[in-house]
């Protein structure tokens, strides 16, 4: 049985003058010495028509969400949409539908009524 692990996270920062988001993929194991790698630059190869090419990166369910969290924690958030089932984003429905209640917002001293 294989007592080694690794960790792979992404971790998010912005660019306060460019608007731009930069991006680390680090990878930390539990092997003897106790490595950490990183990406470097990615890239850009020439695809032909046709060509299926590889996935840049392949994520566990567990490290995409960490990837959402991160961008989340740099001030992210989701656009208004559809899900793949064609259903409203809920997240802004709710959003809206508060806006429309202010007296169901927590409020501090104030009783909602």
């Amino acid at each position: 049985m294989n007592q080694y692990g690794r960790k792979i996270s992404i971790v998010a920062g912005r660019e306060p003058f460019w608007r731009d988001v930069r991006f680390w993929i680090v990878e930390k194991s539990w092997d003897p010495d106790k490595s950490t790698h990183h990406v470097g630059e990615v890239t850009m190869h020439p695809v032909k028509e046709g060509d299926s090419p590889p996935p840049t990166v392949t994520l566990k369910d567990e490290q995409a969400q960490q990837f959402m969290d991160e961008l989340w924690r740099i001030g992210f958030r989701p656009t208004e949409g559809k899900d793949d089932s064609g259903q409203r984003d809920v997240l802004s429905h709710g959003e809206k539908f508060l806006a429309l209640r202010p007296c169901m917002r927590n409020q501090p001293g104030q009783i909602n009524s």
